[in-house]
């Protein structure tokens, strides 16, 4: 997902995280949780930890706030120039010998290369996976004396 790492994200619980919400800054994500929780305000509820029936006065002191890590996907340029090799060699016969003598060994500045221009074109059209992980997860109190009362 192009454009989130290090965006903040919130949960009530961590099994789950919304991603609809998401902050710039910690501070940002943390306010807008407080602020939900002091002013019994429900869209924006349903917006931090999409549940349309989130009632944060339910809930315990405490909420969690996290950062999403975009995962991308893992080119290997030999994984890819072994392919080439078996595709060369099972449609057209070719010796895998010839073949490993053309191409060889891959330094490390052409395999970064083609690494980079796989990823540049899962970018370029829009397949790069959208999964990430959350990391630097803390947890958070809400404001003491600013809790709702039902």
């Amino acid at each position: 997902m192009v454009g989130i790492d290090g965006k903040w994200i919130c949960t009530l619980n961590t099994d789950y995280w919304h991603d609809d919400c998401m902050f710039d800054h910690k501070h940002e994500a943390i306010k807008a949780v407080r602020l939900a929780h002091a002013s019994d305000d429900k869209i924006l509820e349903a917006d931090l930890f999409d549940v349309e029936t989130t009632d944060l006065s339910d809930t315990d002191e405490t909420f969690f706030v996290g950062q999403i890590k975009s995962i991308k996907p893992v080119i290997d340029a030999e994984i890819i120039m072994e392919q080439i090799q078996d595709f060369t060699e099972q449609r057209y016969g070719n010796d895998r010998d010839e073949f490993e003598y053309y191409v060889g060994d891959i330094d490390k500045g052409s395999a970064q290369e083609l690494e980079g221009l796989v990823n540049n074109w899962l970018i370029k059209h829009d397949y790069m996976p959208n999964s990430f992980e959350i990391v630097n997860v803390d947890p958070v109190r809400f404001e003491v004396g600013k809790r709702r009362v039902k």
